[in-house]
């Protein structure tokens, strides 16, 4: 039995092998690890249209070899720095194409401790990201050998603080990453997308973690980041998006919630989210304006039969009914002379319920 899907029927199947073997060394102040990483993964498929015609019958497999080390030095009582470094190589096969891609990706960690209530941190290395299945097929469906991983350096420092009685924590941080071989989706048909290589950007920004929890009976937190997000390099069918944003990323981002102890078994929770304005196409002209959501939750915990332990949780969501969008979709496609949908709306205001016993 299928569950339909809008175009056809999907049928898959997935499997995977992990093997790791690492080895650790300490000395004192230092330590020193290294080991060997071996994954696997085969995933097949088949695309069924509804009368139960077969119009695709596919497989792809995949296999990562990673080594690693890792040194961890204590310089001082108050300085500490990692070393670390991987060598990642990833093969692809399908109908007989094969794809190979080595990356070495090393990093570096600074920690300087300046009192028992504030401390330092620097980060620096390289990343990567692998496409995924149904990004390494090409709009053919075969599998597109010049597809390359995303790589990037990035860099960030920050401060860590918190009071004395640690009722106060608050994190403090500024990155910059520089992107190759960003990984994008394009549409060519309405139910089918692949990945594409969009050149370099570059990602710069500031971001907030802070929690207060003055007694056991109130607990509260907020995060927020703000960020700007640019193409330095990428040029698509003749146009060039060379200092344009990078789209489906909000410039805002901030959530909230506060938590307090009602009664012994009752607890309530107030949830707040702010998404700032974002455009939804390379060429910045699709804008999508920012919104906020607010939620209401009470929840409670007993013993039904003084046995069988319960959750109980009542929720309103999306409180004040604004108008979101629960989807975004980047760069969306046109069909059938219809104007291409970026927007699909979140639920209005609604209440949820939900009863959890443990037997």
């Amino acid at each position: 039995q299928y569950e339909l899907r809008p175009f056809n029927i999907l049928d898959d199947v997935s499997g995977m092998l992990q093997l790791k073997e690492q080895l650790q060394y300490n000395f004192k102040n230092y330590t020193l690890s290294g080991g060997i990483e071996y994954l696997s993964d085969h995933y097949a498929w088949k695309i069924l249209q509804h009368d139960g015609s077969e119009t695709e019958n596919s497989f792809e497999d995949r296999s990562q070899l990673n080594g690693f080390i890792h040194f961890n030095a204590k310089l001082s009582t108050k300085l500490q720095i990692n070393l670390a470094a991987v060598l990642h190589n990833n093969k692809y096969l399908r109908s007989g194409l094969s794809a190979d891609k080595t990356i070495f990706a090393p990093a570096i960690t600074l920690q300087y401790r300046h009192s028992s209530i504030m401390q330092y941190f620097l980060n620096g290395g390289k990343g990567f990201s692998n496409p995924t299945v149904e990004e390494s097929l090409g709009s053919d469906g075969r599998l597109n050998t010049q597809l390359r991983p995303e790589t990037g350096w990035s860099l960030d420092a920050g401060m860590k603080l918190q009071s004395i009685d640690q009722k106060i924590q608050l994190q403090l941080s500024a990155y910059q990453m520089w992107l190759n071989d960003l990984l994008v989706t394009r549409r060519p048909v309405e139910d089918v997308f692949y990945g594409e290589n969009a050149g370099k950007c570059l990602l710069r920004g500031f971001e907030t973690d802070f929690r207060y929890k003055p007694s056991e009976k109130i607990n509260a937190g907020f995060t927020g980041s703000i960020s700007q997000n640019t193409f330095t390099d990428f040029i698509h069918n003749n146009a060039d998006y060379t200092g344009n944003m990078l789209p489906g990323i909000p410039r805002i981002q901030a959530t909230a919630y506060t938590q307090i102890v009602v009664l012994p078994l009752l607890t309530g929770t107030l949830f707040y989210r702010y998404t700032g304005r974002q455009f939804a196409d390379d060429a910045n002209t699709v804008y999508i304006p920012s919104w906020q959501t607010i939620d209401v939750q009470l929840s409670s915990q007993f013993l039904i039969l003084k046995k069988w332990r319960s959750n109980f949780t009542f929720c309103v969501k999306n409180v004040l009914n604004a108008s979101y969008p629960s989807m975004i979709l980047i760069n969306a496609p046109t069909f059938s002379n219809r104007p291409p949908r970026y927007y699909y709306s979140g639920l209005p205001r609604h209440i949820n319920l939900n009863l959890q016993i443990s037997i």
